[in-house]
């Protein structure tokens, strides 16, 4: 999982990234998939239903064909989950056929309709957060992209912010128990969030979401630890302390910059080296009015 838009690894919005493994290949695969998440409650199949992506070439020559789709959704699901995948499959087709506009605006759509479903249920969706933010962002980087090119003025990150605020509110709120707690699909958002207000240059909106972290009620558990029994995969932490680390450097507090961005390095997996350079971008300067030069040899 990439760091920021800017990584090999993680472009803002690829033309083709390879399918996902395990992902359907067919409409009605796919309805079929999410019907037996929801009846089970399985967080992980229904993240695997919805990364539909568009490498996915099964699907999007099922798409072209113009197949039933709402009679496909409504046949399987029951709402807002028929809607939710109908919008996603609407999204995937325009996406494909560069309509980046009207692929924004379906994604935004399903992640309305995820938004509706979340709210009623426990914490058992919290897996499909990431599928759904990381679509979300690419569509509207996508969508701004093709607005500045006809010369109108890019607007659907901001939108797309607005709606991933809501997933975050649904999260940090939740009361339940902390090992059954929505509270561990937060960090998923923040990442997301952070990813869009970099990229808009919206930093000062950064620090509502760091100070719901260091808030008393978020799970103190940002260093890898477990807490009751659960813990936040460690991409998510490595990303999160990369983008605390840019931060800080920016409000030229190093040595806070240097302990994020640090331990971001230091947990980065050593095979992802697009990432651990962009780290070392910005933790090989802050380290300089601290005293610690780095080796030549370091950025190869």
């Amino acid at each position: 999982r990439g760091l920021a838009g800017s990584a090999p690894s993680a472009s803002v919005c690829p033309t083709r990234p390879m399918s996902a493994p395990g992902a359907p290949s067919t409409a009605q695969q796919a309805a079929q998939t999410i019907s037996q998440a929801v009846s089970r409650q399985d967080g992980a199949g229904l993240a695997a239903a919805l990364r539909l992506d568009l490498g996915n070439t099964a699907l999007i020559a099922q798409l072209n064909s113009s197949p039933p789709l709402e009679q496909i959704c409504g046949r399987a699901l029951v709402e807002p989950w028929d809607e939710l995948l109908l919008e996603q499959l609407h999204y995937i087709k325009a996406a494909a056929a560069g309509e980046h506009e009207a692929a924004y605006s379906h994604c935004e759509r399903a992640a309305a309709c995820f938004q509706a479903a979340f709210e009623k249920e426990s914490d058992w969706p919290v897996p499909a957060l990431h599928s759904l933010c990381l679509n979300l962002r690419r569509a509207a980087a996508a969508a701004d992209a093709a607005l500045v090119a006809k010369g109108e003025r890019a607007a659907r990150q901001q939108e797309a912010a607005r709606t991933m605020q809501k997933f975050f509110q649904v999260c940090v709120t939740d009361r339940a128990p902390l090992p059954v707690s929505k509270k561990w699909g937060a960090l998923v958002v923040i990442n997301a969030l952070f990813h869009v207000y970099f990229a808009i240059n919206n930093l000062r909106l950064c620090q509502n979401l760091i100070r719901a972290v260091e808030g008393p009620a978020f799970p103190k558990a940002l260093d890898g630890q477990t807490v009751e029994g659960r813990h936040f995969a460690k991409a998510e932490v490595v990303t999160y302390k990369y983008f605390t680390g840019r931060l800080a450097l920016l409000n030229s507090d190093f040595g806070a910059a240097e302990r994020q961005l640090s331990w971001a390095f230091e947990r980065c997996p050593r095979a992802a080296t697009g990432n651990k350079r962009l780290v070392l971008r910005y933790l090989v300067p802050v380290r300089l009015p601290l005293g610690g030069f780095a080796s030549p040899a370091l950025p190869r």
